[in-house]
């Protein structure tokens, strides 16, 4: 290639360096909907040498907000007013090991929920799932969240009971996310027997 011709090309990807983002690359920037990790890329170069299309940038998400956020936020807050309600329902008492009680049921459930120490909730509509089990041997504490809403996949939550805070991140595999947190013997000598329950997250838009 002939240098007139090199020089040529440069200017070329200079220009397109240089020139601003579409309002349909924006949006799939802030949708999450860039198809690769080249574009994504291109995409934030240009963010971090461009004034005017970060501003386009910071006010899409100032005031717009993506459905499927809207969807995560409404079915979070719905987990947690169900969570919540559930675990008060059943009087759980987490402070020591092996006080867990066995949450009303037929007499075969109940049996099985006093040998395995595992009891299971759900939203009304299943969407989202539940397991408490305190392992006997251990003495922790597992309490994990089941959803085949695969929108939750990488959602960011946190979990407080009483004063302890753990951090779970809801994982995708295969049709389903999960996502699990862990309470130690020792971290529950410390919490109360009537310890509440709380549920935060965060999702980047």
């Amino acid at each position: 290639m002939h240098k007139p011709e090199i020089e040529e090309v440069e200017s070329r990807l200079r220009r397109a360096v240089l020139a601003h983002l579409t309002d349909e690359e924006l949006n799939c920037y802030f949708d999450h909907l860039a198809t690769d990790a080249v574009t994504t890329a291109r995409i934030e170069g240009h963010l971090k040498m461009c004034q005017f299309c970060s501003c386009q940038l910071k006010m899409m998400q100032e005031v717009m907000e993506p459905p499927a956020v809207a969807i995560v936020k409404d079915l979070l807050t719905q987990l947690g007013r169900s969570f919540r309600d559930w675990w008060r329902q059943n009087k759980l008492e987490i402070g020591q090991p092996g006080l867990m009680p066995v949450a009303a049921a037929s007499p075969e459930d109940q049996e099985k929920q006093r040998l395995s120490k595992i009891l299971y909730g759900q939203m009304g509509n299943g969407l989202i799932r539940w397991s408490v089990r305190d392992e006997q041997d251990s003495g922790n504490l597992v309490i994990t969240l089941v959803s085949s809403e695969l929108q939750l996949a990488n959602v960011r939550l946190q979990f407080r009971l009483g004063d302890c805070i753990k951090p779970m991140v809801m994982e995708k595999r295969n049709e389903e996310v999960r996502g699990r947190v862990t309470f130690s013997r020792e971290e529950r000598k410390h919490l109360p027997a009537k310890a509440e329950v709380f549920w935060k997250w965060d999702i980047k838009s």
